[in-house]
């Protein structure tokens, strides 16, 4: 079986007698392992098959670059036994080194391509509550299901690019030259739903292809995040907090200290008619602020805010996915595909979170075990 390197040879010319011990025999030499062209060598891939003779006290193997990659060449230490000397005609010393090559199509770097699906359907932005100007009691105009929010992570995403395809909402994510055996976060995705709904399943995914090639983590269904606003709101949709961490959007007010929590503007008859159900819309982590559903007249500066992923009734409002991939080898478009579901249905009028005296606190969460 073909090796697809070659190992070079030593050779030195001595006198009889010259021995390590007096120094007149290099202690060490190097031999150098070089692959065959289209294929590339790692330290790590070779070893010692047969035993050592016993001119010879070890040989270890190290780099001359970076492992795997075109140009690197292994090299062999051989170190000789200090009790050798030459003997009085020629002498071959024979080492039995083992290993691979292996081709460079196998070491990267790769070329990646994703393909994620959510059902079409959706809402969409200019829907309220994301868009505050449109009008809440048309149903034609404000959004009765959810919301899908996507981020790519650029770098090491190269390209991103959605489309509708069948039903679906296609997106295409890609990642030129990615490194053999690296973890690189390549998306989130938010589904979440709008006020009034809830997902009495929460968000979901399958993945076809390349299954065990992903790290996916999800948020909680009973997450709770508890912080401190910084300023007073002043009847803006817009709070500064002292920390956004975990915070993602969908997420309900559930909590406040002080005079009031979840307060809504809702006039009498608009809609959604009873409760307030206030939901985080957008989250800025770099400026440290949440934009939220409704206007907040009756939260200020040293309030602390709960934000919750479930109503009351333990009903998931909200999910968060961040898809890792590590590379092994090319990926075509199509050959590794994510699927989403997210179905939500309404909440009963009466189950809406909150109140709208604006005068009490009426907490709804009591405890959430993470």
């Amino acid at each position: 079986m073909p090796n697809y390197y070659n190992v070079s040879v030593h050779t030195s010319t001595e006198e009889a007698g010259d021995s390590v011990a007096t120094q007149t025999l290099p202690n060490s030499t190097i031999l150098n392992i070089t692959p065959h062209m289209g294929y590339v060598v790692d330290a790590s891939n070779f070893y010692i098959g047969d035993p050592l003779p016993p001119e010879i006290d070890s040989v270890s193997f190290s780099d001359s670059t970076t492992p795997g990659t075109s140009g690197n060449i292994v090299y062999a230490t051989v170190t000789l036994n200090p009790q050798f000397s030459m003997p009085s005609s020629n002498y071959t010393i024979e080492i039995d080194i083992d290993g691979v090559a292996l081709p460079t199509s196998t070491m990267g770097p790769f070329d990646i391509t994703l393909v994620s699906n959510v059902p079409d359907g959706y809402c969409t932005p200019v829907m309220w509550p994301m868009n505050q100007s449109a009008n809440r009691n048309n149903p034609l105009q404000r959004c009765e299901g959810n919301f899908w929010e996507s981020e790519e992570f650029s770098p090491p995403v190269t390209s991103h690019i959605a489309s509708s395809s069948a039903g679906f909402i296609r997106e295409v994510w890609k990642v030129d030259n990615a490194p053999i055996n690296t973890l690189l976060p390549i998306f989130r995705k938010v589904a979440f739903s709008s006020v009034g709904y809830y997902f009495p399943t929460p968000p979901s995914y399958t993945i076809q292809g390349y299954v065990n090639n992903y790290t996916v983590e999800e948020s909680p269904n009973n997450l709770e995040v508890t912080t401190v606003v910084t300023s007073d709101v002043g009847n803006s949709n817009i709070i500064h907090l002292d920390a956004t961490t975990g915070i993602i959007p969908g997420m309900i007010i559930s909590a406040v200290s002080g005079n009031v929590f979840s307060v809504a503007n809702a006039n009498p008859g608009e809609w959604p008619h009873a409760g307030l159900d206030v939901r985080v819309l957008s989250v800025n982590h770099i400026a440290r602020t949440v934009e939220v559903s409704e206007a907040q007249p009756y939260i200020f500066n040293g309030n602390t805010l709960s934000f919750s992923t479930q109503d009351q009734n333990g009903n998931v409002l909200t999910k968060e996915f961040v898809f890792s991939f590590t590379a092994d080898s090319n990926v075509q478009e199509l050959d590794s595909i994510i699927h989403f579901a997210a179905v939500p249905v309404q909440i009963p009028t009466q189950s809406l979170q909150g109140n709208t005296s604006g005068t009490s606190t009426v907490p709804v969460i009591t405890q959430v075990t993470i």
